[in-house]
C-alpha cells in the first residue's frame, strides 16, 4: 500500500471530523452551563452565610465552601472541555 492511500484509510471522513467536532462544542456548552449553575450556587451560599444570624454561621459557610469547591471542580471541567475543542479546531 503507498503511503497516500494509508494516509486516506487513517483519515477520519470529513462528516466524521464534523460529527466529533460538533459532540465537542455541544460538551463544552453543557459544561458552561454546569459551571454556571455552580456559579449562581455560589452566589446564594454566599448570600444564606452573611444574611445568617451571627450565632448560626457555621453551616451556612460550611454550605458556602463546599458550593465554592463545586464551582470550582466545574470551572476545571468546563476548561478541560474548551482545551480538547481548542486542539480539534
Amino acid at each position: 500500500m503507498t503511503p497516500k492511500i494509508l494516509s486516506r484509510r487513517l483519515r477520519p471522513n470529513p462528516d466524521e471530523r464534523l460529527r466529533r467536532k460538533n459532540a465537542l462544542i455541544d460538551e463544552a456548552i453543557d459544561r458552561y452551563v454546569e459551571w454556571r449553575e455552580e456559579c449562581a450556587a455560589v452566589y446564594d451560599a454566599y448570600s444564606n452565610w452573611t444574611n445568617a444570624p451571627t450565632e448560626e454561621t457555621e453551616l451556612p459557610f460550611a454550605a458556602y465552601s463546599a458550593a465554592l469547591d463545586r464551582e470550582q471542580s466545574a470551572a476545571t471541567v468546563y476548561g478541560r472541555a474548551v482545551e480538547r475543542l481548542e486542539r480539534s479546531i
